[in-house]
């Protein structure tokens, strides 16, 4: 199920969108993060399915949240980028649950930049010229590239927590 996580502007403490977190509502253990079970769903294969499920719940959900017009920011799985129909599987998504291109921000972790950049950065243009923002997540995590600032269509760019934890 989605947790979202509230984005606020600094300037003005207003909140401006929204982080859809996964999380799992076990019946007997409670709340479960996603590194107790991500590598599991992903090993199995299933995580495109819970992806686009997760999709679906937050752009459903997001309208209700009391964020006016605000955006949501979906974290996006590097498998779905190996999918030459992942853009308009988005769109068709996004039409069908009502949520503005405009409000949507897609995440990608550089590594899910870096196989097949060619076909990604397609892929990102459609969604960009859809109006769907994108963002690279977790930057500095590892070997990072400044070259990936210019190479992809970025609209916003989360620093790792490694560079802020102090």
């Amino acid at each position: 199920e989605p947790w979202f996580q509230p984005i606020v502007r600094l300037a003005d403490n207003e909140v401006v969108g929204a982080e859809a977190l996964l999380r799992w509502n076990h019946p007997e253990r409670g709340t479960i993060g996603p590194a107790d079970f991500l590598r599991i769903a992903e090993d199995s294969g299933s995580i495109e399915a819970i992806d686009w499920r997760m999709f679906e719940l937050s752009c459903a959900l997001v309208p209700h949240l009391g964020h006016g017009h605000g955006y949501l920011t979906i974290n996006v799985n590097a498998r779905h980028l190996k999918r030459a129909d992942f853009d308009a599987q988005l769109l068709s998504l996004l039409h069908r649950t009502g949520l503005a291109n405009a409000r949507l921000m897609a995440e990608f972790t550089e590594s899910a930049l870096s196989d097949q950049p060619e076909r990604v950065r397609a892929t990102l243009d459609r969604l960009s010229s859809a109006g769907i923002g994108t963002a690279l997540d977790d930057f500095g995590r590892g070997p990072s590239s400044l070259e990936n600032l210019h190479r992809f269509p970025l609209r916003m760019l989360k620093l790792d927590r490694s560079f802020v934890a102090d």
